[in-house]
């Protein structure tokens, strides 16, 4: 099928470069043949990612299985800690539908969440989101923050990261986006999140997050004065 519509489209073009000699025809040659060869060459098939449901209304598409198992215990883990549990409570009572995502392209901004762009993220309406992560990690994470000081970068784990996105799922599906401090709100909660997790593990005093506009951004880990390795939750 995909061969006779490439020899089709080669027949047709060299029918009209004979018949019109035209330069402009042999621009459409190429064209038609470019045309051909995408139907010649496989396609990137959507088909080829798996969907599994983690609750109602939070399903997660990924390449293989394994990044359904780690997703899925990365969800677990995070609700062993209240804001944790309130959070994905949230997403769940929302009315919407969250999709968490394999993403290699999500390895450099260390996630993605995004929605409509409508007012109903912030009249208390909400909206269908996605979450594009990089699902190839491990518990450690691939980036780190810096801290509150402004001086230090400290470790953004895996769970950490994968909290923060839900931060911004839950407040764009229940309305409550702060569309000019989106960043400062995840973070404000993320912090909240890292301080539970310290004290669920018994580890004391915990370093927080900077949230001033600008430097708030995650940083590749092995660049700056980031570390190549933490210790992993």
């Amino acid at each position: 099928m995909q061969f006779a519509r490439f020899y089709e489209g080669v027949k047709l073009a060299v029918h009209w470069i004979r018949k019109l000699k035209s330069t402009v025809v042999v621009t459409m040659l190429v064209m038609l043949i470019g045309s051909a060869n995408s139907y010649a060459t496989e396609q990137p098939n959507k088909d080829k990612f798996e969907e599994f449901k983690y609750s109602k209304n939070i399903k997660i598409r990924v390449s293989d299985f394994s990044q359904a198992v780690k997703l899925f215990h990365w969800l677990d883990l995070i609700k062993l800690t209240e804001i944790g549990t309130e959070t994905i409570n949230a997403i769940e009572t929302s009315g919407h539908q969250l999709t968490i995502l394999h993403s290699s392209s999500a390895l450099l901004s260390a996630g993605v969440t995004g929605a409509p762009l409508s007012s109903n993220l912030t009249n208390g309406v909400g909206e269908d989101v996605y979450i594009k992560f990089y699902l190839d990690m491990d518990d450690h994470g691939t980036n780190c923050v810096l801290a509150m000081d402004g001086k230090q970068y400290i470790e953004y784990t895996a769970i950490q990261n994968l909290f923060h996105e839900l931060s911004h799922a839950r407040h764009k599906m229940k309305g409550t986006w702060l569309y000019f401090d989106s960043e400062g709100q995840a973070i404000r909660e993320e912090n909240i999140f890292r301080m539970a997790w310290a004290e669920y593990k018994a580890k004391g005093k915990v370093a927080t997050r900077i949230d001033i506009k600008g430097i708030e951004k995650p940083v590749k880990r092995g660049l700056l004065n980031c570390p190549v390795k933490y210790v992993a939750n």
